[in-house]
């Protein structure tokens, strides 16, 4: 797995999360609300922007939802390189034009086939703690983040713990040891 592999697994769970699908964040920067309103507004990058609209809305949706600590590891901050690489990723295609990935992305119509896409890139759904409204996975090291091979094994873990998860998301995150 690559560094553009999480990239693209940040923004496929945060696509999976959008209102029209699982609605675990009211964002529409993917559905038919976005791809109506945001051409008038970036006619040139209103498919990308749509995109980090929705990476962003995740992102918040997680921080108001874990604990306030540096320790907690999830998929839409830091230190996790593969929020950094998403959003630069999205950067990158607004210059290059390329949307193939996220036209696919957009052309998930129910949230079950969102789901099964989601599964079928990360395998099984791993077990974890309930806590509240989170999901603990365990613990990870701050010295593998610095392996590109590790981090991006523990991003997949953790996009992993989303596919078939209801409307009512336990967030998913590791200790960071």
């Amino acid at each position: 797995m690559t560094a553009s592999d999480s990239a693209r697994l940040v923004v496929a769970v945060a696509r999976l999360g959008e209102a029209d699908l699982a609605g675990w964040w009211r964002s529409h920067g993917l559905d038919t609300v976005g791809e109506y309103v945001l051409p008038d507004l970036f006619p040139r990058t209103a498919t990308v922007v749509g995109a980090e609209l929705a990476v962003l809305s995740a992102a918040k949706r997680h921080a108001d939802a874990l604990p306030d600590r540096d320790d907690v590891l999830h998929l839409f901050g830091d230190p996790l390189p593969a929020f950094a690489e998403a959003l630069a990723w999205l950067a990158e295609l607004k210059t290059s034009g390329e949307t193939s990935f996220l036209d696919e992305l957009r052309g998930w119509s129910t949230a079950d086939a969102a789901h099964a896409e989601v599964g079928a890139a990360t395998g099984e759904a791993p077990p974890g703690e309930r806590i509240g409204t989170t999901l603990r996975l365990g613990k990870v090291a701050a010295a593998e983040l610095a392996d590109p091979v590790r981090a991006a094994a523990v991003a997949k873990f953790l996009a992993a713990a989303y596919a078939g998860q209801g409307r009512d998301l336990a967030v998913p995150y590791f200790d960071l040891a």
